[in-house]
């Protein structure tokens, strides 16, 4: 049976839970939704982060952490910052559960959509949709997130393409140029040994209507180098 949790959210996007609260993220915040005597029903409702900006993209995925943070991505007010830049935004944030220290935890990604960490593991990947313009050869992504990496919008996308690369993070896999890669998840099921720990990704689809762009799932065996490094087919 439908139950209205709630309403009037504009564009809520991210869900995640920690414990039995209920985290939601929606256009400049994240909202917390909470059962206080336990009967099933939310009876508290906060915003417990608010202002973040909301132009061409908005507050996307929402991932809580091993350490038991909550991770956030937050899109660029422009395609390729031809608007200029506003702080927080294009963005990975990271906060306290009840909002509070947030901070930039990685920057220079577009349109971070969908956050998961690669579980028993404290690493972190998003999807990240590539900028518009050039209408040719710039790449959807899926990165590995560091604490302090830059990943390169607006002058850099893909693998050292763009004329300001130097000291950006290369994408663990490059994904289809405006697919919008949105959802991700990580399989940890038993029915198919074989797909453990693969990343499952949703393309929506490209923003011109192009039915040959996206619309499908796509499936990324994540690997490590001897070096250390991780690479996504």
């Amino acid at each position: 049976e439908r139950q209205l949790v709630i309403e009037g959210l504009s564009a809520p996007l991210g869900l995640a839970f920690f414990d039995a609260d209920l985290y939601v993220s929606h256009r400049g915040g994240v909202t917390r939704l909470r059962d206080t005597d336990g009967n099933g029903a939310v009876d508290e409702t906060t915003e417990i982060i608010s202002g973040l900006p909301a132009v061409r993209h908005q507050t996307d995925g929402l991932a809580f952490g091993p350490d038991g943070r909550l991770y956030i991505g937050q899109g660029s007010t422009s395609d390729r910052g031809e608007t200029g830049r506003v702080d927080r935004e294009a963005t990975i944030l990271v906060a306290e559960r009840d909002g509070s220290g947030l901070r930039v935890f990685a920057s220079g990604t577009r349109n971070p959509y969908d956050l998961a960490f690669l579980p028993g593991t404290d690493l972190l990947f998003a999807t990240d949709n590539g900028r518009d313009v050039p209408a040719s050869g710039v790449p959807d992504e899926l990165n590995l997130s560091v604490d302090g990496g830059d990943y390169g919008w607006p002058g850099c996308w893909g693998t050292n393409q763009g004329a300001d690369c130097a000291g950006t993070l290369a994408p663990v896999a490059e994904l289809p140029a405006h697919a919008a890669a949105g959802g991700l998840v990580f399989y940890t099921g038993d029915l198919f040994s074989e797909w453990q720990g693969q990343a499952f990704i949703t393309l929506y689809g490209a923003n011109s209507g192009d039915p040959l762009i996206g619309r499908r799932v796509l499936r990324v065996f994540l690997a490590q180098t001897d070096a250390g490094d991780w690479t996504g087919a």
